[in-house]
């Protein structure tokens, strides 16, 4: 045993040991935040805190399949049915792992621009949010009186929180000579959100 793990020695060497659960039926991988994950069958369980043994779906909000080691770190307790699809993990150049949602978010384009009125918006996948009030991280959707749709920052200005779907199509600004930039405002149309939500595109029609 070496730092509460057990080990098997290798055949034909004299100095080498492996560890139990770096079998062909386990693989440990290390995620960008240094955390441990181990993966089995193709899904990722991650160590119960109050427990050395035990291991749990890294769906944690409603997954409570289980992986339970005896003593010398051998399969004790099979998990039992997952009830969702399992995570995709992307390794990085670094040799560390994330999922495609986060690498996703981490490689999002996120910038700033300015109003005519230096008001500072931000942009991230065609839609334009304005800063909350009293919040260091927390940005809301520029149609405020329709859309509750917000995006979260970490420190570092990266997104940590995915929006959700908004329910209406992407706002529009210009950039004017002194560098800022101007709200284009469309015209109303009967429907034109509907074709918006049904297709994707936003459509006014000649005839309106």
């Amino acid at each position: 045993m070496y730092k509460n793990y057990y080990y098997t020695k290798v055949k034909n060497s004299k100095r080498r040991w492996r560890c139990h659960i770096t079998s062909s039926y386990f693989e440990m991988i290390v995620t960008v935040t240094d955390k441990k994950l181990l993966k089995y069958q193709g899904y990722y369980y991650t160590r119960v805190p109050s427990s050395s043994r035990r291991w749990r779906c890294i769906n944690t909000s409603f997954c409570y399949s289980t992986l339970l080691f005896n003593d010398h770190n051998m399969l004790k307790k099979a998990p039992k049915q997952h009830y969702h699809p399992p995570k995709q993990f992307v390794q990085l150049d670094n040799g560390k792992n994330v999922t495609i949602i986060y690498m996703h978010r981490l490689f999002s384009a996120v910038s700033f621009i300015t109003t005519l009125t230096n008001k500072l918006v931000l942009k991230y996948r065609e839609h334009y949010y304005t800063k909350v009030p009293n919040r260091k991280t927390a940005w809301r959707c520029v149609n405020t009186k329709t859309c509750f749709v917000g995006v979260v920052l970490d420190l570092e200005g990266r997104v940590k929180k995915e929006p959700r779907c908004h329910n209406h199509p992407p706002k529009n600004f210009i950039r004017t000579c002194d560098g800022r930039y101007k709200l284009i405002k469309e015209p109303p149309t009967r429907y034109g959100f509907i074709d918006w939500y049904r297709t994707g595109t936003w459509n006014i029609p000649l005839n309106s």
